[in-house]
């Protein structure tokens, strides 16, 4: 998705949390390393069936 949707390259060490809650506007935070650097990306849900958009790392 990073690489993508914002063309971000050398994502690794991703981690999210287990079982966030499905349900329309409820958000989480991963934590995860863009070129060695640690970011944090926040993750929305945006409809009832689990479709959900990625935030920009920072």
């Amino acid at each position: 998705m990073l690489t993508d949707s914002y063309g971000i390259q050398d994502v690794s060490d991703v981690k999210c949390p287990d079982g966030p809650e499905v349900k329309v506007d409820a958000t989480f935070t991963c934590d995860l390393k863009v070129s060695g650097e640690a970011k944090k990306v926040t993750i929305k849900i945006t409809k009832e069936d689990g479709t959900y958009e990625v935030g920009r790392p920072n």
